[in-house]
């Protein structure tokens, strides 16, 4: 008996999409990438220029609305930076996951999706908004068909 989270249950499975294939490639060299672009940020959050930065964005007229200090600024960044951490580390492997095909791991990175999503501007936009962009190429119409056992259209 086959594994209902996996995907094409019939002896006969469809080839997989390119568009998937590429996907999941971005998914975890995305997710690598922004791994390493937290570590990095983590590292260089206590350093005068971070302080200079934040500075001046509290003395803006956004941040003074925000009506936080200079330590509460530092630990939000931390908490959303590990989050991102986090998250960046799962989808690397359910990035893998989701190659064999497996649906639970592409409906978890459709979730994790969200806080990378949410902590993007912490950690430069960019990354996370790649893993985002390529999570959502996973529900594409061939996708679906190919995790669902179907003929690809």
């Amino acid at each position: 008996m086959s594994d209902p989270s996996r995907g094409p249950s019939s002896g006969k499975a469809s080839a997989r999409p390119r568009q998937l294939t590429m996907a999941a490639g971005f998914v975890i060299g995305g997710s690598v990438f922004l791994l390493l672009t937290v570590f990095d940020t983590l590292t260089t959050l206590n350093s005068v220029e971070m302080r200079d930065q934040i500075t001046e964005v509290l003395r803006s007229p956004t941040g003074e609305g925000l009506g936080i200090t200079m330590s509460q600024a530092l630990t939000s960044m931390r908490v959303g930076l590990m989050i991102a951490g986090a998250c960046a580390a799962a989808t690397a492997v359910l990035g893998v996951y989701v190659l064999q095909p497996n649906r639970a791991a592409r409906l978890a990175l459709s979730i994790l999706a969200v806080p990378i999503l949410l902590t993007a501007p912490l950690t430069g936009g960019f990354t996370g908004a790649l893993v985002v962009v390529a999570t959502l190429m996973l529900w594409s119409g061939p996708a679906r068909d190919w995790f669902a056992g179907r003929p690809i259209r």
